[in-house]
């Protein structure tokens, strides 16, 4: 066998990397809540597969609409094991409900649970997902961004309540 060492090393050109299958990465809104928490929004189906399956940390919280399509959003869970605030996960539950079909609803129910209860069904299309120990959460729809909105949406949010065994959550 013999080696061309004169030839020229082969170059990632676009075109050869189109025939290859390299995962985007995803495409995710971001939001920074006070006291530093840190909170994602997926855009697409796929995108939330990408975010609630592969970028998910077990103590992470998860959060969608309840009964309605919408956006995967993650609340990420901080190193030093701090626990978020009932204001911080309302928060979360609001950009949730702000991501969805519901946008322009009024008060709209938000499932909330650890990512360590959420999983993917076998040959489920993308942005499927079940969960369990979900709780329901009820909040008014608002982008987070300004501090007074924050604390406006915590003073007129309400009703931590309700447990279930097992949903799917499906995009249409």
């Amino acid at each position: 066998m013999s080696v061309d060492l004169d030839r020229e090393p082969l170059s990632l050109e676009p075109e050869l990397l189109m025939n290859k299958q390299i995962p985007e990465p995803p495409k995710v809104y971001t939001y920074e809540l006070p006291g530093g928490w840190t909170v994602m929004v997926g855009k697409t189906d796929r995108d939330n597969d990408r975010l609630s399956i592969k970028l998910a940390h077990p103590k992470d919280w998860w959060f969608h609409v309840h009964g309605m399509p919408g956006s995967h959003v993650l609340l990420k869970a901080k190193e030093n094991d701090e626990e978020p605030g009932p204001e911080i996960i309302k928060a979360a539950a609001a950009i949730a409900a702000y991501h969805s079909k519901a946008r322009s609803g009024g008060t709209v129910p938000v499932s909330c649970t650890r990512a360590r209860y959420v999983t993917k069904p076998r040959g489920a299309k993308p942005g499927t997902v079940n969960i369990r120990k979900e709780r329901i959460i009820k909040v008014r729809p608002e982008p987070v961004g300004l501090k007074p909105a924050l604390a406006a949406s915590s003073e007129r949010n309400s009703d931590v309540s309700g447990k279930s065994s097992r949903k799917t959550i499906k995009h249409t």
